[in-house]
């Protein structure tokens, strides 16, 4: 393998991470803002078990991490309550994480940082 070659493979390499790198905290911030809308549902549920339906009747709540939200009405709530989606976001986590750790293994076998 000629020295361009190998220069080409390394900048291949740092790419293909880099692009990796930026779908895992694309990934993570879904991740994030589906973990908010989930804890802000349990957080209104809960409001709504402990004081009666008088508390959240209307969906309307302020929620900690979200501020003043309709729970019932809000789409965000809706996606974010989908399972199979969630499970779909693991597994696309799972691989991304796995793809940049084989990427990184690669880089550090061509002596890259």
């Amino acid at each position: 393998m000629t020295e361009d070659e190998v220069r080409k493979q390394k900048a291949l390499l740092l790419l293909d991470v880099n692009e990796a790198e930026q779908e895992l905290a694309q990934l993570e911030e879904k991740g994030k803002r589906i973990s908010i809308h989930l804890k802000g549902f349990a957080e209104w549920l809960d409001g709504v078990l402990r004081a009666g339906m008088q508390y959240g009747a209307s969906g309307e709540a302020y929620i900690s991490a979200i501020g003043k939200v309709n729970v019932l009405h809000d789409a965000q709530f809706k996606i974010s309550m989908n399972f199979d989606e969630a499970v779909k976001l693991f597994d696309q986590l799972t691989a991304v994480r796995k793809r940049l750790n084989d990427l990184n293994e690669r880089k550090r076998s061509l002596g890259l940082r």
